[in-house]
């Protein structure tokens, strides 16, 4: 689907501003789609459909702002290594209209679907280890990552495969789709639209 916006002004959590130019579609799902960020392969931005936008886009602005503002503090990891699509600047049209967010890119080529190591013939063609010691590797990492979240107050509803990816080398776990958890903070929450 192509989205009739190709510029964006990314604002960060200090209000700081820089345009930039959308690039090739990546993905696409219920609430938006994903953008390359021509120049910037460390940067995608996330575009909420007009639907999506006209029915619950000053919450989920809102919401965004807050996500800016409250950012996990995560167990240290490898460097390069994304554990979390968190965002680091909402994005506006160039008429100052919210429109989605921008977030660091994970790299799809060094990670796996986590439901690889999780059956032991996809992880064989995958060649990922699978042996226990893997498996509670990874579990411990998902759970540093998942506790770091509720550190802040924020609680993620809909946990599953599809939305974390393992790296294959590493065994650290990213979580996807950030903007979809219940997020806290004081005197103020947002729900979750998958629950």
């Amino acid at each position: 689907m192509n989205h009739p916006i190709t510029i964006v002004v990314l604002v960060d959590a200090n209000r700081k501003t820089r345009n930039v130019a959308l690039g090739k579609e990546l993905a696409s799902g219920g609430a938006g789609t994903v953008y390359q960020v021509t120049g910037e392969p460390a940067t995608v931005v996330k575009l909420y459909h007009s639907e999506t936008l006209r029915q619950v886009g000053k919450e989920y602005a809102d919401k965004i702002f807050c996500l800016l503002q409250n950012v996990p503090s995560l167990p240290s990891s490898a460097a390069g290594i994304i554990q979390l699509s968190w965002p680091f600047a909402m994005a506006r049209d160039v008429s100052g209209n919210f429109v989605g967010f921008a977030m660091p890119t994970l790299d799809f080529n060094k990670t796996e679907s986590l439901e690889c190591i999780l059956v032991p013939k996809m992880a064989g063609q995958k060649s990922l280890r699978s042996d226990l010691g893997a498996r509670i590797t990874v579990a411990a990492n998902l759970a540093g990552v998942v506790s770091a979240i509720h550190d802040k107050g924020h609680r993620i509803v809909d946990l599953k495969p599809v939305n974390l990816r393992l790296y294959r080398q590493e065994l650290y776990v990213a979580v996807l789709d950030c903007d979809g958890f219940h997020v806290n903070m004081p005197g103020r929450a947002f729900s979750a639209p998958q629950t």
